[in-house]
């Protein structure tokens, strides 16, 4: 039996034959992810575009509104938060590589900081949405408001389920060596997860820096 090597400061999985299969085989699929989740995130992708269309009808409808509504948010802060949640889907496409790799810590480590990340945006947004209703800015006070609530409210609902998605990720990581799906699994949810700071990126802009136009 050879000797340990001491000098790798990377502990890598050492795979059993059944999650070396699973892992080989993630890894041939024409699309990443489980077999038909692209349809999913199609779908969820369809709907918010669908309410972001509306959002932009409406603004060129009544744009001394959406300029106020515009104007009553923090552009620094909507900054803030997309920087936020750029890193945490930067450390979960190294929690992904890891798992390729087969480096235990490094996948515990990268999905800490993504999770932590994602917690820190969940917290900012909620603390950001009882100020704006402490404001008098609630879904039913204009067409920006209810549109922005509409949207942000959809959006923060996928920030939980990501999360949560997370938190899977590192429970399921406790068995990997048993577990010939966790490539897929974690793949999968660096997808969701991908979708949800795509979403972010396009609604920063549209809320906290395009007002009305005249």
């Amino acid at each position: 039996m050879p000797a340990p090597n001491h000098n790798s400061t990377e502990r890598v999985i050492p795979f059993p034959a059944v999650v070396q299969e699973g892992l080989t085989k993630a890894k041939k699929n024409d699309m990443p992810g489980a077999p038909g989740f692209f349809f999913l995130i199609m779908g969820e992708l369809v709907i918010f575009y669908s309410f972001f269309l509306a959002f932009t009808l409406e603004r060129i409808k009544h744009p001394e509104v959406y300029a106020a509504g515009q104007a009553a948010l923090n552009p620094y802060t909507g900054l803030g938060l997309t920087l936020v949640l750029l890193a945490s889907s930067w450390f979960v496409v190294r929690a992904v590589e890891a798992t390729r790799a087969g480096k235990i810590e490094q996948i515990k480590k990268n999905l800490h900081v993504a999770l932590a990340l994602g917690i820190m945006f969940a917290v900012a947004k909620a603390v950001g949405f009882f100020t704006e209703i402490a404001a008098g800015h609630h879904i039913m006070a204009d067409s920006f408001w209810g549109g922005y609530w509409m949207t942000t409210g959809m959006h923060f609902i996928h920030v939980l389920v990501g999360i949560g998605v997370m938190i899977c990720c590192l429970y399921r990581l406790k068995n990997i060596k048993a577990d010939p799906t966790y490539f897929t699994f974690i793949q999968t949810s660096g997808i969701y997860w991908h979708m949800v700071d795509l979403l972010w990126v396009v609604i920063f802009p549209m809320f906290f820096l395009l007002g009305g136009t005249s």
